[in-house]
């Protein structure tokens, strides 16, 4: 991300000790361009990677099930569903039940270990990847359609389409 800001100083003609000083600032302090969300990702990914391992060695394959359904119920489908009625009649607790991005996208590797063990055969991969790109393509047509404006919702990674395309 510094050789990213470091670009951008030399570019626009401002590159001073000051500037290089700023960017590192920035940098150490993760104020990174939106684009670069998924440093975030990484760096936690791989922080609970150890936790992951020990999981997964030991689980079962109906722990591993289990734990994939928790992921999809709290990290995918609660997320995607949260801004429509009756969800958005929720307050409390259950408000706070889904996980943010950063955290449910943890439930992405944890899914690649499960199919890399249990690859699904054509039969089942071409519906769900074909469900997936009507749930992103379909939903943001729309949404985009009703709201006279493109409605982008649909392509965040933590929705249902797109994690039946991810699988």
């Amino acid at each position: 991300y510094y050789i990213y800001k470091v670009y951008f100083l030399i570019d626009a003609g401002t590159l001073s000790l000051s500037g290089l000083i700023f960017a590192a600032k920035e940098t150490l302090l993760f104020k990174h361009y939106t684009h670069f969300y998924y440093l975030h990702i990484i760096l936690l990914f791989y922080a609970l990677m150890p936790i992951l391992r020990v999981f997964v060695k030991s689980a079962t394959d109906a722990e591993l099930r289990y734990a994939l359904l928790i992921w999809f119920a709290v990290g995918i489908l609660y997320p995607t569903l949260s801004p429509y009625w009756p969800f958005t009649l929720l307050s409390g607790i259950p408000k706070q039940w889904l996980l943010n991005m950063t955290y449910a996208s943890v439930g992405y590797g944890l899914l690649g270990y499960y199919l890399k063990k249990r690859t699904p055969s054509l039969k089942i991969s071409i519906p769900v990847a074909l469900a997936g790109f009507a749930v992103v393509f379909g939903g943001t047509a729309i949404f985009s359609n009703i709201n006279q404006r493109l409605d982008a919702r649909f392509f965040e990674g933590m929705t249902v389409g797109v994690m039946l395309l991810a699988f």
